[in-house]
């Protein structure tokens, strides 16, 4: 949520994770009924002193099991978010993108989302490579992203017919487990596709673009260590998100995307389900933005948790990650 109101709450803020307020809501009935009990009361008791807000993340993942089957459900939810967040919403200061706390209705801004007709994403076409070119069908492999589309247009790139068909590549890779996994697995061979300028009939200005923007993150892929990837990750994203020329990358940009880029380095993969794909992974981005004005980050969610740890790192963010217990444990 964009805010351009005055009435800002100043508090320190702590965000809870979807999954957390969910256990919170209904408590867990093996042994961690005790910690979800034990947490609410907690919450209860510095309430005072901590905000804890909802925010866009929260309203998205919501989202996701809306219907009119599941309304009651839902609205339950819904429910049980206003209360524990106490109408407090965490958003974006329109002016210079800061995050702030604002007294706001979880249900009437849950009500405002599904209401927006996002199913189709309007790429123009001056955010998609500017290049021309023909490929040689020959030598893409059938599982490319954009294999289809070339195939249709007799190998032919331009644009245009990039900007055109953006639409259905994305709801397949975002959407579709297969896709995804097959854009995961293009990522190790592009360096030897860079190093041949001319394999797949890209011009040299196009293939010098894409080394200089695209090499340190495939050459990043190589680290098998966390302590040293940790070191480049920030720069490595940067420089590959300038790839469209980009002089500077908004903050929020950057950081939401190299969460997003790090589900593509084998120390970091998710193991990919039906629940589990690129729009699952880019809606958790979200959540990194918003935490990152954060005291503390509360999540059950083994990957998140490892892979937030990381990222806050990279960036020197000073957001502690905690899982429910580490909240406990700190609170008590």
């Amino acid at each position: 949520m964009i805010i351009s109101e005055n009435n800002y709450i100043k508090k320190p803020y702590i965000l809870l994770d979807w999954n957390v307020i969910k256990y919170l809501k209904s408590p867990r009935s093996n042994q961690s009924i005790d910690k979800d009990k034990e947490c609410f009361r907690i919450i209860e008791q510095i309430g005072n002193k901590y905000a804890f807000p909802f925010c866009e993340s929260h309203l998205l993942d919501l989202r996701q099991s809306y219907s009119q089957e599941n309304l009651e459900r839902v609205n339950q939810d819904l429910k049980f978010l206003s209360s524990i967040s106490k109408e407090v919403g965490l958003g974006i200061r329109e002016n210079d993108g800061n995050l702030v706390l604002i007294k706001c209705s979880a249900v009437k801004e849950f009500n405002d989302l599904i209401n927006v007709n996002d199913s189709n994403i309007d790429i123009p076409v001056k955010n998609v490579p500017q290049h021309k070119f023909n490929i040689d069908m020959a030598t893409l492999e059938e599982s490319h992203p954009l294999y289809q589309m070339l195939k249709e247009n007799n190998g032919i790139y331009t644009p245009e017919i990039m900007a055109s068909n953006l639409n259905e590549i994305f709801y397949k890779i975002f959407d579709e487990v297969d896709d995804y996994k097959n854009l995961r697995n293009i990522i190790p061979k592009l360096k030897e596709t860079l190093t041949m300028q001319r394999e797949y009939g890209i011009d040299k200005e196009m293939a010098v673009n894409l080394i200089e923007h695209m090499t340190p993150f495939i050459n990043s892929m190589e680290i098998d260590s966390e302590d040293e990837l940790v070191k480049i990750w920030k720069n490595v994203c940067t420089k590959y998100l300038g790839i469209n020329g980009k002089v500077s990358v908004p903050y929020g940009e950057l950081l939401t995307n190299a969460y997003i880029m790090l589900d593509l380095h084998p120390l970091f993969k998710e193991k990919l389900k039906k629940k589990n794909t690129l729009g699952n992974i880019t809606r958790d981005s979200k959540m990194v933005l918003y935490a990152s004005g954060a005291k503390y980050f509360v999540t059950e969610d083994g990957a998140a948790f490892k892979k937030m740890s990381f990222l806050f790192k990279a960036f020197n963010e000073q957001t502690k990650i905690l899982n429910m217990e580490m909240f406990i444990q700190k609170f008590s």
